[in-house]
């Protein structure tokens, strides 16, 4: 029954490369044949804060940030519907006059007309504009806000996994290498005759069930990895010089019960994998 569950996740796993890579499944399950089924050893170490610079690069982040500049344009914008304008229309240019031989080089310019506008009588049509100029600039915010803290939600969560399964990986390994042990003494055991077959095959299940776990907490601490690298932007970055709409941030999304420091960057640490 396990077999079978893992080789329906394994199908599941496959469908959704071939979604994400838009390869023919045939050629991709030739392609992973070929390889060695071994699962991708990562830099050993672990990080306990990340910059809140870092969620710039997120494009989610930055397009819902140039959505709450726009909106803020527009409703300065209708807001100054709303008071008297004063037009002034002019224009400048270049003249040159030449007689009898003598030339000369000038400027001419002139202003005028002057406009002035009174939003006297409209019917309020100025003042819902700008009301709802300024429902849209909430909205807009709202989302940002929203998008925002989805955005250090992942992030955290994602370090939270890191450092639980290095915790976890590490009694993880020392079980196996007790269960280890444990099978080979039963196996000499067993060739001398002092245990039954039984006994084998329940050491082995032991070892080879700890072996799994062992495999099962690797595979969450690599999802965590991807997962932490996806939520940090997936290596997309915004234009240069538009940070947020050019302010940057001095706050680190950090592990629970650290306290970083202002500005306080990603702090990498050897640790057992």
């Amino acid at each position: 029954m396990a077999l079978v569950e893992r080789q329906a996740r394994c199908d599941l796993l496959i469908k959704a490369l071939v979604a994400l890579t838009a390869q023919d499944e045939p050629a991709l399950r030739r392609e992973l044949a070929e390889k060695t089924a071994q699962l991708p050893q990562p830099a050993e170490l672990s990080v306990n804060t990340v910059p809140a610079e870092v969620l710039a690069q997120r494009p989610d982040i930055y397009a819902a940030g140039r959505n709450v500049a726009a909106a803020s344009a527009d409703s300065t914008q209708a807001d100054a519907q709303r008071w008297p304008r004063i037009t002034v229309a002019g224009s400048i240019g270049a003249t040159r006059v030449s007689s009898l031989g003598v030339s000369t080089d000038g400027t001419v310019w002139n202003v005028g007309p002057i406009a002035i506008t009174f939003p006297l009588f409209d019917g309020g049509v100025r003042r819902a504009n700008a009301q709802a100029a300024k429902v849209r600039y909430e909205s807009a915010t709202t989302v940002y806000t929203a998008r925002l803290r989805t955005a250090i939600q992942e992030v955290e969560g994602a370090l939270v996994t890191l450092e639980s399964t290095a915790r976890l990986s590490e009694s993880a390994s020392v079980a196996v290498d007790g269960f280890e042990r444990s099978f080979r003494a039963t196996a000499t055991s067993y060739d001398v005759g002092m245990a039954s077959l039984f006994d084998l095959e329940d050491a082995r299940r032991s070892l080879v069930s700890a072996q799994s776990a062992l495999i099962d907490l690797r595979r969450e601490r690599l999802l965590a990895w991807v997962s932490l690298y996806r939520s940090m932007g997936g290596g997309w970055s915004s234009p240069a010089g538009d940070l947020l709409g050019g302010h940057s941030g001095s706050t680190a999304v950090s592990m629970p019960g650290s306290i970083p420091g202002a500005g306080e960057s990603a702090r990498p640490r050897h640790s057992r994998y």
